[in-house]
């Protein structure tokens, strides 16, 4: 897990390259976060994996900005954050899981008795 001086690192970066829009920033903090992450349990230093992963993702071109992000990292980065999210309200995902399965089930049998 990053640091907050890690993270406020990783946007100053971001920023020094013209990404100014918040959203934006702040997608591309999470899934540059990730990935530094990643690159620090292969055993890169913050500083080596800082640079690899912004010069990977972000480059300017004539002041506008051009991600090349890679779908199978980003949907690997939403699974990680929903897994994080559910594991840390476990209670709600329970209720949340347990209202679904009733639905279905619910959903199906009426379906079954009209056919």
């Amino acid at each position: 897990m990053l640091s907050k001086n890690q993270i406020n690192q990783v946007q100053k970066a971001l920023n020094r390259r013209s990404v100014n829009y918040e959203p934006l920033l702040e997608e591309l903090t999470d899934h540059i976060g990730e990935q530094i992450e990643d690159l620090i349990e292969e055993g890169y230093t913050f500083q080596e994996a800082l640079k690899t992963c912004i010069s990977e993702h972000v480059v300017p071109t004539n002041q506008r900005m051009y991600t090349q992000l890679n779908l199978f990292t980003m949907l690997k980065s939403y699974f990680k954050l929903g897994l994080r999210s559910l594991s840390r309200n476990k209670f709600v995902t329970v209720l949340k899981l347990s209202e679904l399965v009733l639905g279905t089930t619910i959903f199906l049998a009426m379906l079954l008795h009209i056919y």
